[in-house]
């Protein structure tokens, strides 16, 4: 007497969105901690550079200082372009997240009305397996009367 409950395509949907915002998030994440590796990469080679000039200017010429300088430049230059990417891509991640809390809400709305689905099946079985025991033993009180007569 089990009936399928009718909701079933409407959670098995919502569970493929959210497995598929799952997986965008997931590699939104590696992408965010591989744009952060870069950002480190660009301020080591930043430090580097300014660790081979000279403190003094003493083994150092200008053309020399001049060269330094101008990679600094550039390094800094994709150091702020680096940061701009990553507060980018941070937000997408949040947006992600955001996006992820509330697929997963809607699911669970579903799945809460499945269970309750699940729980008036099961207490309809009960009691229509109290009501066929009621009839037995009521047959059986009837054989026995009349067995007694």
């Amino acid at each position: 007497m089990a009936t399928e409950f009718r909701l079933n395509s409407l959670l098995d949907y919502r569970q493929r969105v959210l497995d598929q915002l799952q997986l965008d998030l997931a590699a939104l994440v590696i992408r965010h901690r591989e744009e952060r590796e870069r950002l480190e990469g660009l301020r080591q080679l930043a430090w580097v550079a300014l660790q081979e000039i000279d403190p003094l200017g003493e083994q150092t010429d200008v053309a020399e200082m001049a060269r330094l300088a101008e990679y600094l430049t550039f390094v800094n230059k994709q150091v702020s372009a680096q940061k701009s990417l990553m507060l980018d891509i941070g937000r997408d991640v949040d947006e992600m997240r955001q996006r992820v809390t509330e697929a997963t809400k809607d699911s669970r709305v579903v799945e809460k009305l499945q269970e309750r689905h699940v729980a008036q099946e099961l207490q309809e079985s009960r009691r229509l397996d109290q009501k066929e025991m009621e009839e037995v033993a009521t047959q059986q009180r009837r054989m026995a009367q009349i067995a007694q007569q």
